[in-house]
C-alpha cells in the first residue's frame, strides 16, 4: 500500500503578520477623505484633508508607519511618492478591476476610503495594485503630451482653413503644415484674408512652439534617456528601407515621430517600443504625417 506523502511543516506557508494600522483613502480634487482601521479592523478614525502637498506632510508626518491604499488617479503619483518617503507601505488600487468601488450602489467618499482600508488589509493583492512611474519621468511624459496639444490644435485650425475657403470658391494649395499659413496668405483673396489671417497667425505661432517642443524632447532624450539615441539609429535604417530618403522632408518628420514615440516608451515603463514591423504604416503621403504624429499619442 502506497504511503501518503508527508510534508515538512517548514513547507507549510506561515500566516502572515497582522498590519497594525491600516489607511484608506480616497482621493478628490479639493479634499481627499481617509479612513483609519486599527490590527482588529475597527475604524479608529475618519476624516479629511486637503489635497496638497502641505497638507500631506502637514497630517502624515507623524503617523506611525502604515500600509496606505488608495485609487489610481490624477493625484496618487504625487502623493503615494512622500508617503513611501516617510515610511509608509503605499498601495496604488486599480479600482477598475474591482467592481466592488467602482460599480458599488452605496459609493461615497468615505464608504469608498472604508473599503480600499479593509481590502489592503485583509490582502492588498484583491486591489490589484500597480506601479506608479517616477515623477520624474511623469514630468518627461508630460512634455511630450504637452506638444501634442498644439499639433491638434494646429490641424483642426489648418482644416479649418482649408473649409471656410472652400466654401467661398477657393482651394488652398497643398502644402506642408510648418509653411501653410506663409503659401495661403500669398494666394488668399483680401477678403478672407481678412478674415482667416488671425487664424493663420495662430497657425503660424503654434508652429513654432512645436519646434520648441522638439528642441526640448531632442535635448530630454539625449541627456536623460540616452537609450532612446541607439534606438533611433536602427530605426532610421527602416526607413530607408521603406524608401524614405535621408534627409528629406518626409524622413525628418517620421523620424521625429519615432522619436517621441521611442522617448515615451523610456519614460513610462507602462508604454512599450513598438516592433520594426509596426512602423511600416507610418510611410504616408505629406499631408497626413503631422495626424500619424498625433495618432501617436
Amino acid at each position: 500500500m502506497k504511503k501518503p506523502a508527508q510534508h515538512s511543516i517548514a513547507g507549510v506557508p506561515r500566516r502572515q503578520a497582522k498590519v497594525e494600522i491600516t489607511i484608506g483613502i480616497d482621493l478628490g480634487d479639493v479634499w481627499s477623505h481617509y479612513c483609519t482601521l486599527n490590527q482588529d479592523g475597527k475604524v479608529v478614525g475618519r476624516g479629511r484633508f486637503r489635497t496638497a502637498p502641505k497638507a500631506i506632510e502637514r497630517w502624515f508626518t507623524d503617523v506611525a508607519p502604515a500600509r496606505v491604499a488608495m485609487e489610481a488617479g490624477t493625484h496618487s503619483i504625487w502623493i503615494s511618492a512622500p508617503l513611501q518617503e516617510l515610511g509608509h507601505e503605499v498601495i496604488v488600487a486599480n479600482v477598475r478591476e474591482l467592481r466592488a468601488i467602482s460599480h458599488s450602489d452605496r459609493k461615497s467618499d468615505q464608504v469608498d476610503a472604508e473599503k480600499l482600508a479593509r481590502y489592503a488589509r485583509l490582502d492588498p493583492n484583491i486591489l490589484r495594485p500597480i506601479a506608479h512611474r517616477s515623477v520624474a519621468q511623469q514630468e518627461a511624459f508630460t512634455l511630450i503630451r504637452a506638444r501634442s496639444l498644439p499639433v491638434r490644435l494646429r490641424t483642426a485650425a489648418v482644416n479649418a482653413v482649408r473649409g471656410l475657403t472652400k466654401s467661398c470658391g477657393y482651394r488652398m494649395p497643398a502644402s506642408a503644415t510648418t509653411c501653410f499659413a506663409q503659401r495661403c496668405l500669398a494666394v488668399m483673396p483680401p477678403g478672407l484674408a481678412q478674415a482667416l489671417g488671425p487664424i493663420l497667425q495662430q497657425i503660424a505661432e503654434m508652429t513654432m512652439k512645436i519646434k520648441q517642443y522638439d528642441r526640448q524632447i531632442q535635448r530630454l532624450g539625449q541627456n536623460e534617456y540616452p537609450e532612446t539615441q541607439a534606438l533611433l539609429i536602427g530605426d532610421s535604417l527602416n526607413l530607408i528601407v521603406l524608401g524614405v530618403q535621408p534627409g528629406s522632408y518626409l524622413h525628418r518628420h517620421l523620424h521625429s515621430s519615432l522619436a517621441y514615440r521611442l522617448l515615451a516608451a523610456a519614460a513610462s515603463p507602462v508604454l512599450t517600443v513598438p516592433s520594426r514591423d509596426a512602423y511600416a504604416h507610418l510611410a504616408v503621403s505629406k499631408e497626413h504625417v503631422d495626424d500619424k504624429q498625433q495618432k501617436a499619442f
